[in-house]
């Protein structure tokens, strides 16, 4: 399992506190495929940009001394390398029946380390070529946005009621 660390919240950009008072999000993945009929080996940079994403949005959801780990066990992105392109020829042909996935794991925990909240999720949009995404040119947007719909709505209440704002 590769083992992406997403480290804490407590850069110069965000707010300066004590470890003890970080915001942690932690994100792995044991499985990662493009699609069902990927050619070649998963391209890093899909994983480095979901990381980034990831502890941007989710790290305002979480109290200080909060951890959050997320496990994504399976990505699919929107979209698919259709066979009758040859391996130097991939492109990605984004049709209505190739929603993006993704199943993950997270595990919220307090700063005692008590766990507050834990599961395991199966994250699919089929009409995610109806819905406005930010950026148009973002390779990864559909499955961004699918990550974003549900950090808002696994974690959303406690964004209000302390005080976050998840837009930031």
């Amino acid at each position: 399992m590769l083992d992406s660390r997403m480290g804490g919240v407590c850069s110069s950009r965000r707010r300066s506190v004590t470890a003890a008072g970080c915001r942690r999000v932690r994100l792995a993945r044991e499985v990662y495929r493009c699609s069902s009929t990927d050619h070649g080996p998963p391209n890093q940079n899909y994983l480095e940009q979901l990381r980034r994403h990831v502890m941007k949005k989710a790290a305002v959801y979480l109290a200080l001394g909060e951890q959050l780990s997320i496990k994504i066990k399976d990505i699919d992105m929107a979209g698919e390398f259709e066979p009758w392109n040859t391996p130097g020829n991939d492109i990605r042909m984004i049709r209505h029946i190739y929603p993006p996935r993704v199943e993950l794991h997270y595990q919220l925990k307090d700063a005692e380390g008590n766990v507050l909240k834990e599961g395991q999720v199966r994250l699919t949009e089929p009409n995610y070529q109806m819905r406005s995404v930010q950026n148009s040119q973002d390779t990864m947007r559909y499955e961004k946005a699918l990550l974003d719909d549900w950090l808002a709505s696994t974690f959303s209440g406690r964004a209000t009621r302390k005080g976050l704002n998840p837009e930031s």
